[in-house]
């Protein structure tokens, strides 16, 4: 199986089942929550490949490779897709993260993980977004 399958173009059978489960999931968290009061809301956070050019030249010969397509953003887009319905507040990341290009790294070359800078880009979204959608009280 070619990899990177979340982000493939024909992704496996399996993909489509994790993503209705996480549905299930977040349907249920945001079930309990509301029972006893509380809000629920969804960050949706990108892979570093889809802020990253050269880690997706990089991944894509990759998948090529392997007989696969990787179309950069089909994981955000297929979450996107399934969550919405739900209602929940949801915030995508990856328009913010892509607006602070170019610029110092926002993810760690050597792992997966935000940079301080990235910290602060996603800080800053997420603090627009909980004022925005006031899940906070004042």
């Amino acid at each position: 199986e070619p990899p990177l399958q979340s982000y493939a173009e024909q992704p496996a059978p399996r993909i489509a089942d994790g993503v209705a489960i996480t549905r299930a999931a977040i349907a249920d968290i945001s079930r309990t929550a509301a029972a006893t009061g509380a809000t629920t809301a969804i960050v949706l956070m990108p892979a570093r490949f889809q802020v990253d050019d050269a880690d997706y030249g990089r991944l894509n010969a990759v998948v090529t490779s392997a007989g696969g397509s990787l179309v950069r953003d089909a994981a955000t887009e297929r979450f996107d897709a399934a969550l919405a319905p739900l209602g929940i507040p949801m915030l995508d990341v990856l328009p913010a993260l892509r607006a602070a290009l170019p610029g110092p790294d926002l993810f760690y070359q050597e792992t997966v993980h935000l940079t301080p800078r990235g910290h602060a880009v996603v800080a800053a979204a997420l603090d627009r977004f909980i004022e925005d959608h006031r899940l906070l009280p004042r």
